[in-house]
């Protein structure tokens, strides 16, 4: 089963469907699979994960079709993150720095490269490594708590697009 997109501007209900479409579709194909819409569910009906930030300002659909450009919107899916640490920025783990830029791009691997320069000016080095280019490389970086964070999976899925942003250390 699969949703048909819709691309018009004028109507509001369109353009929900339309972001809707966006943020879920994780193949790119502008439709929803059974998987895509069953996620779309899921987050609806649990409270869209406990993300602190909206698809949605006010009631009115966001702008979210340039995943070159960060906003404060969160657009991609948080998978492990907690929504009140996200929210909190004296919570200052490198998990969670990482995780505020992250949910800004779609959880796609050109989400991912998108968002590197942001995490770059976090650590200086970070660098995208991995089969799916769905890993971030810290190198020999040495966080506040002085554990070394090497390599950290944080797309999970990518060979199928990208199901949701994660923190999966690999070493």
């Amino acid at each position: 089963m699969a949703t048909n997109s819709i691309n018009s501007t004028s109507n509001p209900l369109a353009e929900i469907v339309a972001n809707l479409t966006k943020r879920y579709d994780t193949n790119g194909d502008s439709k929803l699979s059974k998987d895509e819409f069953g996620s779309f569910l899921n987050d609806f009906l649990n409270g869209a994960g406990g993300r602190t930030n909206s698809t949605f300002a006010g009631g009115t659909a966001a702008n979210t079709t340039n995943s070159t450009t960060s906003s404060s919107v969160a657009v991609g899916r948080m998978e492990g993150f907690d929504g009140a640490k996200l929210a909190n920025t004296s919570h200052d783990t490198m998990k969670y720095q990482v995780g505020r830029i992250l949910q800004k791009f779609p959880n796609t691997p050109q989400g991912l490269r998108d968002a590197l320069p942001e995490i770059q000016a976090i650590v200086p080095g970070v660098r995208i490594s991995g089969s799916g280019g769905d890993k971030l490389d810290f190198g020999s970086f040495i966080d506040a708590e002085q554990n070394r964070l090497g390599v950290i999976d944080v797309l999970r899925r990518a060979h199928a697009g990208g199901l949701g942003w994660q923190w999966q250390p690999v070493e």
